[in-house]
């Protein structure tokens, strides 16, 4: 009986401390592999008010930092998950705003709530003083396998950045990257592999009329539904109607980009 015990004690620990792997490229290309879990150094209870499990989970986390030190204010990185969705999210709101980022660590009893019954594991970023730092939807992303650090996205896709634009159009590219580019690639540039390609091959400009687009935007189920429908809704806090109409106005102009590419 008493080796049954210990038996039962090593299994119990075997699988709380079960590591979970995060690889990290820096700006260089090189690549790091991180073996976390929830017994790591630095790793605290938080409880914070998110929408994937409506605050019901505690969370054991590790500060981002730890992780990626910290990185240049012009810096951006990327978190690559399972599903498809890639989150660009600036140095400047990671670690120069009043928001904490934290790398959660998956452990046994997180709800398999998501789509095809999974979690939102192995790694979910979560915030401390998310309103404080005007944290939006899109920068929660879960399902987290990789990290790239980047330049600022303007040089990083100066592709889909190019001098022409207007002021405008420049405004609604930073929509774009913070609302569009997690589900999206534009000119088959991204790592988003959710929704289709919004430049290729069409534009939306060119099969939505204006005031449908606009509703499509805000909310795609007030202009068609299908079953597997991902596109979630915007509210006001989260997609002003200015940055609506600069995002469309982004669209607009981008598609001279095919144009360009074609004549060369």
């Amino acid at each position: 009986m008493y080796k049954n015990l210990l038996f039962l004690v090593s299994l119990f620990c075997a699988c709380t401390t079960h590591a979970l792997s995060l690889k990290l490229t820096d700006i260089n290309n090189n690549t790091q592999q991180f073996d976390l879990n929830i017994n790591s150094i630095g790793v605290r209870t938080l409880s914070v008010k998110e929408n994937t499990y409506q605050g019901k989970v505690p969370f054991k986390a590790m500060p981002l930092i730890n992780i990626t030190k910290e990185l240049p204010i012009t810096a951006t990185l990327k978190f690559i998950a399972s599903d498809g969705f890639s989150s660009l999210i600036p140095a400047e709101t990671l670690f120069y705003s009043k928001a904490t980022p934290y790398l959660a660590i998956e452990e046994s009893g997180w709800p398999k709530s998501l789509r095809g019954g999974k979690t939102a594991g192995p790694f979910y970023l979560i915030w401390e003083n998310a309103e404080a730092g005007q944290i939006k939807q899109e920068q929660w992303p879960f399902q987290i396998t990789e990290l790239v650090i980047q330049q600022d996205a303007k040089i990083q896709y100066k592709a889909i950045f190019p001098d022409y634009l207007s002021s405008k159009a420049q405004s609604g590219f930073e929509v774009f990257v913070k609302n569009c580019f997690v589900c999206h690639q534009l000119n088959h540039i991204g790592d988003a592999a959710i929704g289709p390609d919004l430049n290729q091959p069409m534009n939306p400009t060119d099969y939505f009329q204006a005031e449908a687009l606009k509703k499509f935007i805000r909310d795609p189920r007030s202009v068609r539904q299908w079953q597997s429908m991902l596109m979630p809704t915007f509210d006001q806090e989260t997609l002003s109607e200015r940055d609506i109409l600069a995002l469309i106005q982004y669209l607009t102009e981008i598609k001279q980009s095919v144009e360009v590419e074609i004549d060369r």
